[in-house]
């Protein structure tokens, strides 16, 4: 496998499209400055998948692009294209001949593909991988490559040499399963995180479901049953009337007989009048019949209409009833599509997390190389510091010498004198007087700088035990930071978690966002629970954790319109003006038993004194330290509800509910507990810092005052040192006088000779030494004006590191909100 050919077109110089053929035990591309040799391997690495513009020489990924002369125009894309012969199939592709291409556009967009057919960076990374022609790889070393592979840790070492075995693609691939898993894991603690929210609303819905089937029960039999009656009374009403048919036809033939023999009753009318009369009465009676029969029939088809009527209302309630269901399924596909777009938001959000930690790192690098360029200028300083001090010790010791030169000057003319003046024999008294007052002041300057080293060797363990000090604090001063750098991060995520009413259904969440008066807040919100009981009030309260506490039923009423309006979703509101608690239960018979922690309204307080809130929600409520002192205590107090710290429940009836919490992401008292809790503990931090600050600043004092101490202490030395030199050599002046007093008075004349040699010697000594003296004191002035320069240079590091800090923090704040977005 090797390069065959690079196509490029628009890449940095080269306008024109342009193939560079790559033969077989080609050494190497040469050619003059600015020709483009570089732009060739910054073009192999570009194609190869560089991400880095500073890799490429550049600022931006745009700058690749050609940008244009006087005498040309700039080009709107470049792409390049690299040929690898893999005629022995080293690349897992199926073809002899691959080729690799990049595209990209001003506007910012890139392509990808492999022999022409479009595809990701991944695939391309995945191709070569193990190779040793990646980015990454050991076959591609730029400029300085080679000194910072030498210099790198052993883990950047370590990625070549894996690059070279052949294992990067199986480490990589682990590493991709391992962060899928990851990511499966998170999924599945967020999706039980849903579970256990959805779980809280099981009851409510669970017990209005049951109502509903119950009713949809009733309704069904209720109907069978009416329509049952009256299909019953409309047979009876029918049978009745067929029967008074019958008998009206009866009678109808009946009347057409007697009418046909009318005319023969005519004849015997008065025989027959009687009988006439009857008829007429049995008539009448048949047509009273006939008119009861023709009501019945008509209150039967009244009764039928109604009937009718009925059934079409319950036919009505079932298209409502099933329009609602219809209604939740749709409200369901609308939730899952939600959950796809949230997931494919996540995507980018965790792109934006990378994004984000990549420029943390950035910074927090450029706030290091700032810090090393302050410590390099403070090392200046305290060298030229030091510098000044030598010179400085210079000029005090040629002081001394020079008061030393004199003092021994003076005492050579004043020998001179005497040995002009006086005999040798008073001479050898008034020698042997000196010698004797001489050893007294030697010893008295032995032991001052005897004082004066021991003082000194004392304020160098005061100062060595002061800068450990000033280190200790200093380390405990950025612990504190870090500390609090973290406490704020984590207190402002749950103060923006409270704010976005976060673990809240999208209803409550609505209500307390839409800014209505007379809403108080919600249950989980205005609750105040001692620390530790967390938990047990959390799984007391359930879903009623959700509720919202309100002044009024108006306020309640104002609120529930308008999540009407606005299809929002359902809330329950607890108005504390009219809400109703019962009375607290009646807990003295469970007052001693092992593992009763006591009533929970009587522990829990509620923010703004609603009290009657507190009664109504965990007036039955009584939290006990485990699950079998809560077993022990089930049925002593009839209707009340026991729950542990650990978060196990025992309703009134017996039933028993716990086990393990896959996350305590949703708890919304503990967030709210814990958000207290850091607060208070930020404080504490700032507290620390201050103190320690003003400790750092009396440490630093201290060691001021030590180094101040210890530069007197040093020229004193030197002084005493200085005048025991003189004392010694005077003394050996002296003693050399008096062994040769008795030969003074013979060697007068050549004594007084050597000593006004003596004399301009010294005279000679005390000019060279305030020549140094002066020529000191200039470096010493050159030195503190370099020291200066410094100064200023050190100040504006310090600026410039206090804005790299800064600019580090900011990148940080900005990581931990992408972190808190991707969450």
């Amino acid at each position: 496998m090797y390069f065959k050919r690079l196509e490029l077109s628009g890449f940095k110089s080269f306008a024109n499209p342009v193939t560079i053929e790559f033969n077989e035990g080609i050494t190497c591309v040469v050619g003059p400055n600015g020709s483009g040799k570089s732009n060739v391997s910054d073009a192999i690495r570009w194609v190869l998948g560089e991400q880095s513009p500073k890799m490429l020489r550049g600022g931006r990924m745009e700058d690749v692009i050609f940008s244009g002369t006087q005498s040309r125009k700039a080009k709107g894309m470049a792409e390049v294209t690299l040929v690898i012969d893999n005629s022995d199939r080293t690349l897992d592709i199926d073809f002899a001949e691959v080729g690799i291409s990049r595209r990209v556009y001003r506007s910012g967009e890139s392509e990808y593909m492999i022999n022409r057919i479009p595809c990701r960076l991944r695939d391309i990374r995945e191709l070569i991988m193990d190779t040793g022609i990646g980015v990454e790889g050991y076959s591609v070393i730029g400029q300085g490559k080679i000194a910072d592979i030498v210099s790198n840790k052993m883990d950047s070492r370590r990625e070549i040499f894996e690059e070279a075995a052949g294992i990067v693609k199986y480490r990589s691939k682990r590493e991709e399963t391992e962060r899928k898993l990851q990511a499966s894991s998170d999924n599945l603690e967020r999706v039980n995180d849903i579970a256990s929210e959805i779980e809280s609303r099981i009851d409510g819905l669970k017990s209005d479901s049951e109502k509903a089937e119950e009713y949809l029960q009733i309704r069904d039999k209720y109907r069978y049953n009416e329509i049952n009656i009256i299909v019953k009374n409309i047979d009876v009403a029918r049978s009745k009337l067929e029967a008074a048919s019958e008998e009206l036809s009866e009678l109808a033939e009946m009347l057409e007989s007697s009418l046909k023999d009318k005319a023969e009753l005519e004849a015997a009318l008065r025989d027959a009048r009687g009988r006439e009369q009857g008829a007429d009465e049995k008539l009448d009676s048949l047509n009273e019949e006939i008119s009861k029969a023709s009501e019945e029939i008509y209150a039967l088809e009244n009764r039928e209409e109604l009937g009718r009527e009925r059934s079409a209302g319950l036919e009505r309630d079932r298209l409502r009833i099933e329009a609602e269901l219809s209604g939740i399924e749709e409200k369901l596909g609308k939730e899952e599509e939600s959950y796809r777009t949230v997931e494919s938001s996540r995507l980018g959000v965790a792109k934006e997390e990378e994004e984000a930690r990549r420029k943390a790192l950035e910074k927090k690098a450029a706030a290091e190389q700032v810090q090393e360029e302050l410590l390099s200028a403070e090392r200046d300083l305290a060298e030229q510091k030091e510098m000044m001090l030598v010179l400085t010790g210079r000029i005090s010791s040629a002081n001394a010498e020079i008061s030393g030169l004199e003092s021994i000057k003076t005492t050579l003319g004043r020998r001179l004198e005497k040995l002009s003046d006086s005999d040798s024999a008073a001479e050898s008294e008034r020698i042997e007087a000196k010698i004797k007052d001489l050893k007294g002041r030697l010893s008295d300057a032995g032991k001052e700088r005897d004082r004066l080293e021991e003082a000194s060797l004392q304020l160098e363990k005061r100062r060595a035990e002061l800068v450990e000090k000033l280190s200790k604090n200093a380390a405990f001063i950025e612990d504190r930071r870090v500390a609090g750098g973290k406490i704020s991060a984590r207190y402002k995520l749950l103060e923006e978690l409270e704010k976005a009413y976060e673990g809240y259904s999208g209803a409550v969440r609505f209500v307390m966002q839409s800014g209505l008066s007379g809403i108080t807040g919600t249950v989980g919100d205005l609750l105040k629970v001692p620390e530790g009981w967390e938990l047990a009030i959390e799984t007391a309260l359930g879903g009623r954790i959700q509720n919202i506490v309100c002044d009024s039923d108006d306020d309640a009423k104002r609120a529930i319109e308008l999540l009407k309006k606005n299809q929002a979703g359902r809330v329950t509101f607890l108005p504390e003006k009219s809400l109703r608690a019962s009375d607290a239960a009646d807990t003295s018979t469970l007052a001693g038993s092992d593992g009763y922690l006591g009533l929970a309204s009587q522990k829990v307080s509620c923010e703004g004194g609603y009290e009657n809130v507190v009664n109504y929600l965990l007036g039955r409520v009584a939290v006990c330290r485990d699950l079998d002192s809560a077993l022990a205590m089930t049925g002593k107090v009839p209707g009340l509800r026991l729950v542990t710290l650990a978060g196990e429940r025992i309703d009134p009836a017996g039933a028993i509910t716990g086990g393990s919490f896959k996350s305590d992401a949703g708890n919304l008292i503990s967030r709210k507990n814990e958000k207290e809790k850091l607060g208070i503990e930020f404080e504490n931090i700032q507290t620390e810092l201050e103190r320690a600050v003003e400790q750092r600043a009396d440490i630093n004092g201290q060691i001021s005052a030590a180094d101040l101490r210890s530069d007197e202490l040093d020229e004193a030395l030197r002084v005493v040192e200085t005048r025991i030199a003189v004392f010694e050599k005077e003394g050996e002046q002296l003693r050399a006088a008096g062994s040769d007093a008795e030969n003074a008075w013979n060697l007068k004349l050549a004594e007084i000779v050597e000593l006004k040699k003596e004399i301009e010697n010294t005279s000679e000594g005390i000019s060279a030494a305030l020549k140094q003296v002066d020529d000191s004191r200039l470096a010493v002035d050159a030195a503190e004006e370099k020291a200066a320069q410094i100064a200023g240079r050190i100040e504006e590091l310090r600026l410039r590191s206090d804005e790299a800090r800064q600019q580090e923090t900011a990148a940080r704040l900005e990581q931990a909100a992408a972190t808190v977005k991707a969450e």
